[in-house]
C-alpha cells in the first residue's frame, strides 16, 4: 500500500482551481520528485497535502487514512511534514526552531531527538544558540531539513530546497536526503533543479496545474519530447 496516495484531486484558492485532477504516489522510504516550472503548481500542491489550502475534489490518503479534511495539525501529527522554501524562523535560535519541529513529540523523545541531530549536524550544535535569522543561506536550509526531521515524520514534503543555494550546497542537500532516506522517512521534493533526480526512485512532471508525465528518471531521460517541452533539454 501507498503510503500516499492521491487521486483525483483538484485544488486552488478561493473559487479558482490551481490544480486539475491529480493523481501521486508515494511508497513507503521513497524519494519522489515533482518538477515543474515556477508558476506550474507545485507549492499549490505540497499546501494542498499539508492541509494549508482545502481541497476542490478528490482525496488525499495518507498510511491507510483519508486525511483530506483533516487540518494541517492532525496531518503534522500523523507523521506528514512540510519544509517550505523559507523553513525556520529567523528571531528564533537553532535550538528553539528544532524543538518546534518536535513539537508533538514526547519531552524525552524531543531531547533524544534533538541529542541525535546536533550528533550528526554538528554546526547546528555549534550555533544551537545562535539566532536562525544570523545563519547563512545554506546553513538554514540544513536547519529547516533537521527541524522536519525532530518529528520523526513519516514523508516530507520539501518545497524547492536549491532555492537560494549555491551549487555546493545543492550537492549537500541531495547528499543528506541520501543520508537520512535510508534510515527514515520518505520525500517529496517539488523542484525545477533536476540534480535533484540523483537518488529518486519516481518522477512527476507539472504544468499547468496538471500531471504532464510520471515515470522513473530514465523513462524521464529518454523521453526527449517532455525534456523538450518542459526543461528545454535535447
Amino acid at each position: 500500500m501507498a503510503l500516499l496516495q492521491v487521486s483525483s484531486l483538484s485544488c486552488g484558492y478561493h473559487s479558482l482551481n490551481v490544480l486539475h485532477d491529480i493523481h501521486l504516489d508515494v511508497e513507503p522510504g521513497q524519494q519522489v520528485v515533482l518538477l515543474g516550472a515556477n508558476g506550474a503548481g507545485k507549492t499549490t500542491l505540497l499546501k494542498c497535502l499539508i492541509g494549508l489550502i482545502p481541497t476542490s475534489s478528490g482525496h488525499i490518503m495518507f498510511a491507510g487514512q483519508d486525511i483530506t479534511e483533516w487540518p494541517p495539525s492532525e496531518r503534522v501529527k500523523g507523521g506528514l511534514a512540510y519544509l517550505s522554501e523559507v523553513g525556520v524562523i529567523a528571531s528564533l535560535s537553532v535550538e528553539d526552531n528544532l524543538n518546534i519541529g518536535g513539537y508533538y513529540l514526547s519531552r524525552q523523545e524531543r531531547r533524544q531527538q534533538l541529542q541525535r541531530l546536533f550528533e550528526q549536524l554538528p554546526l547546528l550544535y555549534e550555533k544551537r544558540k545562535d539566532p536562525a535569522g544570523s545563519l547563512s543561506g545554506g546553513q538554514r536550509k540544513i536547519l529547516g531539513f533537521a527541524k522536519v526531521l525532530m518529528g520523526k515524520p513519516q514523508l516530507i514534503l520539501m518545497d524547492e530546497p536549491s532555492s537560494g543555494l549555491a551549487p555546493v550546497m545543492v550537492n549537500e542537500m541531495i547528499s543528506m536526503l541520501k543520508t537520512y532516506r535510508s534510515s527514515g522517512p520518505a520525500f517529496l521534493i517539488a523542484e525545477q533543479n533536476i540534480k535533484f533526480l540523483e537518488g529518486t526512485d519516481d518522477v512527476y512532471v507539472l504544468d499547468n496545474g496538471q500531471i504532464r508525465f510520471h515515470g522513473t528518471p530514465n523513462d524521464l531521460d529518454a523521453d526527449a519530447h517532455v525534456k523538450a517541452a518542459y526543461f528545454g533539454l535535447n
